[in-house]
């Protein structure tokens, strides 16, 4: 049996979790003083309601050693035998993977697998969700990852930002930070490439930094079978329905995923994102 777990910064849909059986360890965010588990003590809405009024930036926090212990111990005592395969946002974000290598290497009786997908979010998400798909269906781990590396490889995510205000005062603004004291008022569409964020244009208005986002997945996707397909949104789910609309019934993807981005990426996000990710074979 293989088990599949992930992160909440994968934002996952509840009923996806629920679906493929997919294990999800929180992460955190704090508000002055106060620790909450994203997904579990506070959701999204909460999440950006506490944003908008707070003077200052909230801290995310990935899971700890002993927190990803725990989860593999529990996972193993639900599933005596099982190979953990365990994927997790891009190294370059987080600590998240480093946690749960050393979490790994204090159960050396059990089979775990750490997986980089180097992307975030719902990018993060149809990985975790082709991996439990395929999982169910009798895959090998070895097929699965396979799959996976492909999917890595191939994986395309950009997002159109309101700010990059958020992104530079968390600290993770990486290759994107030219684009910082050039934009005036125009809004910067950002990109994910090796594992990191990456500059990838500006446009002139919102509508424009959209009909960009709209037209990636257009142009590189169109009439390509076996499309995985997500939209996710911080905060803006009227907009993000109306381009997920737009890009399922022209592209017509074999898997598509909907979701709001949590506190993870949220805290530098900020509101207002909309983001895109596929990935055509």
């Amino acid at each position: 049996m293989i088990k599949i777990a992930t992160d909440s910064v994968a934002n996952l849909p509840a009923d996806v979790v629920q679906t493929f059986g997919i294990a999800v360890i929180p992460t955190y965010v704090s508000f002055g003083g106060e620790t909450l588990r994203d997904g579990v003590d506070i959701t999204p809405a909460q999440f950006y309601q506490r944003l908008a009024a707070s003077a200052q930036l909230p801290v995310t926090t990935q899971p700890s050693v002993d927190d990803f212990e725990q989860f593999y111990r529990r996972l193993l005592e639900e599933n005596p035998g099982a190979t953990i395969l365990s994927l997790h946002l891009s190294r370059l974000f987080s600590g998240i993977i480093a946690s749960a290598e050393q979490a790994a290497a204090r159960l050396p009786q059990a089979d775990i697998r750490i997986f980089d997908t180097r992307s975030v979010s719902l990018g993060q998400g149809l990985m975790a969700r082709e991996a439990a798909a395929m999982a169910e269906a009798g895959a090998s781990i070895e097929t699965i990852l396979q799959r996976l590396e492909a999917m890595r490889d191939g994986m395309q995510f950009y997002a159109a930002m309101d700010t990059l205000d958020y992104l530079a005062k968390g600290g993770r603004i990486g290759r994107a930070a030219r684009l910082l004291g050039t934009l005036l008022d125009m809004k910067p569409v950002i990109t994910i490439r090796d594992g990191a964020v990456d500059a990838h244009s500006r446009q002139r208005s919102r509508a424009r930094a959209l009909e960009a986002l709209r037209s990636l997945p257009l142009e590189a996707a169109r009439g390509k079978s076996g499309l995985h397909l997500a939209v996710m949104h911080a905060a803006c789910e009227e907009e993000a329905r109306a381009l997920a609309e737009d890009l399922r019934t022209t592209l017509k993807p074999q898997v598509f995923l909907f979701g709001e981005m949590g506190p993870a990426l949220g805290t530098y996000t900020g509101p207002g994102a909309i983001a895109v990710a596929w990935y055509a074979p």
